[in-house]
């Protein structure tokens, strides 16, 4: 169910997606570089931050319980 949740989601998303690699899923975006200017590229990095925020959000709501919580963070700044 969340996997196709995550493709109807893929549907919806504009110059990104979700995508799968070992046990996280991420939102990305891939284009090539070639005449890239920096209003694209931050056009792109709002986008990824806007989906992964929103999405992650909504899934966690509605798979709350179904994954393990991340561990502690300790108080130098790392993980426990």
């Amino acid at each position: 169910e969340f996997f196709q949740d995550l493709l109807e989601i893929n549907h919806k998303m504009y110059g990104s997606w979700f995508c799968k690699k070992g046990e996280w899923m991420y939102a990305i975006s891939l284009r090539e570089t070639v005449n890239i200017d920096q209003s694209e590229i931050d056009a792109t990095l709002d986008r990824v931050a806007f989906y992964s925020t929103d999405y992650h959000a909504k899934l966690s709501f509605k798979y709350e319980g179904c994954w393990d919580p991340a561990p502690p963070i300790n108080t130098s700044g790392g993980r426990a």
